[in-house]
């Protein structure tokens, strides 16, 4: 059965403890959806550290490839496009041409990690719910 992994590639203010902040590498609070309890954190983990210009982290490094070693995800994952705008809000503070080249990070390091990447183009979301549901009934 194909699990379902939505990856989202819009940026959001997130105020992480302490010891994930030092996962990625920063010493501040970060910018990003980067919660390493989500099916794909460490993934956007890695995507936000790149974007941000950071090397990664040794303790990073190794958290990816622990996960990824332990088969601890499905290889194949729903990369959800956006849709051809950004809705600033309190929480989201990127503009659409930032949002496009973490969109281009986060699916360039899932390719490098050896995910296939199911597309799920702009469109109604209808449209993209009966994608998804028709990709499952397929696997």
């Amino acid at each position: 059965m194909l699990a379902v992994y939505a990856v989202t590639v819009m940026l959001y203010t997130v105020w992480l403890p302490r010891e994930k902040l030092i996962i990625a590498g920063v010493n501040q609070p970060a910018v990003g959806y980067v919660l390493a309890d989500n099916p794909d954190g460490w993934m956007c983990m890695l995507a936000l550290s790149r974007y941000l210009g950071l090397a990664t982290s040794p303790l990073l490094a190794r958290e990816v490839d622990r996960v990824m070693a332990e088969g601890a995800y499905e290889t194949t994952v729903f990369f959800i496009r956006n849709q051809g705008f950004v809705r600033p809000t309190p929480a989201r503070q990127i503009s659409f041409q930032d949002s496009l080249a973490f969109e281009r990070l986060h699916e360039q390091v899932y390719r490098e990690l050896g995910f296939q990447l199911v597309e799920v183009p702009a469109g109604p979301l209808a449209d993209r719910v009966a994608l998804i549901k028709q990709t499952v009934r397929q696997h």
